[in-house]
C-alpha cells in the first residue's frame, strides 16, 4: 500500500489534547508499523492572541477540566486557576516542542506528552523556560543545547511556520488528525476520540487505501 502519514495537529496547552494523549499514544504503539507520525503545532492562543486568565476564562476552565477528566481519565491540577497574573500564551510551549523536534525527532511525541503532564497534572508553569528544560532533561536531552534551540531564531520561525501551515490546512480545533496518502490529506479525527473509535477510523481508511 502507499506510504501513509498521520499528522497530529495540536497544542500542548490545549486541555482536550491532554485528554486525548492516552488514545493517541496507543495509536502510535499499535499502528507504528503501518504509519509514520508527524506533529504539527497549531497554536491555540499564541503571542498577540494570548488570553488573560480573567474570572470568565477561569470559570470556563473550571467547568471544562472536570468534564475532560471524567471523559478521559486524565488528571488535572487546578493550581493554575488560582493565579491572578497568568497569560495563556501558548507560543512558548509550542516552540519548546519544536526545539525538541529539532534535537530529537524520534522523541518529540514523548516530549509533547511529558510537557502536557507537567502542566495539567503537576501544575508546572507552561510558559517558563525552566519548565521546558526540566521536561527535556527527563527525556535525556542536554539542557544547554535544548535551551539554545528554544531561544533560537530558527525555532521561532519554524513554530510560526507550523501555525501557518495548520491554518492553511483549515484546522480549526485541536486535536486534529490528518491522514496523508500519496500527497493528499484527509481529516481522520477532529476532537478527543476514544481509542476504539480512533482505531476503527484508522483501520477503515488504511484498508480503503490498500
Amino acid at each position: 500500500m502507499p506510504e501513509a502519514e498521520l499528522v497530529y495537529v495540536g497544542d500542548p496547552m490545549c486541555f482536550w489534547c491532554w485528554g486525548f494523549a492516552p488514545a493517541f499514544r496507543r495509536a502510535r504503539e499499535e499502528f507504528g508499523g503501518r504509519l509514520s507520525f508527524r506533529i504539527l503545532l497549531g497554536g491555540l492562543y499564541p503571542g498577540v492572541t494570548a488570553r488573560r486568565l480573567d474570572p470568565a476564562y477561569k470559570e470556563e476552565l473550571a467547568d471544562a477540566w472536570p468534564r475532560v477528566a471524567q471523559a478521559t481519565g486524565q488528571a488535572f491540577h487546578p493550581g493554575i486557576l488560582e493565579r491572578r497574573d497568568f497569560l495563556w500564551d501558548t507560543e512558548p510551549a509550542c516552540r519548546s516542542v519544536v526545539a525538541a523536534r529539532q534535537l530529537a525527532p524520534a522523541g518529540v511525541f514523548e516530549y509533547h506528552e511529558a510537557l502536557q503532564r507537567a502542566f495539567f497534572r503537576d501544575n508546572r508553569d507552561p510558559t517558563e523556560t525552566g519548565t521546558f528544560v526540566a521536561v527535556a532533561q527527563t527525556l535525556g536531552l542536554d539542557a544547554a543545547a535544548f535551551e539554545r534551540k528554544f531561544h533560537s531564531i530558527q525555532a521561532r520561525k519554524e513554530t510560526l511556520a507550523d501555525f501557518q501551515l495548520a491554518q492553511s490546512l483549515g484546522v480549526e480545533g485541536f486535536p486534529c488528525l490528518l491522514l496523508g496518502l500519496e500527497g493528499e490529506s484527509e481529516t481522520l479525527a477532529q476532537g478527543c476520540l476514544p481509542y476504539e473509535e480512533l482505531k476503527s477510523n484508522l483501520e477503515m481508511m488504511l484498508n480503503k487505501a490498500s
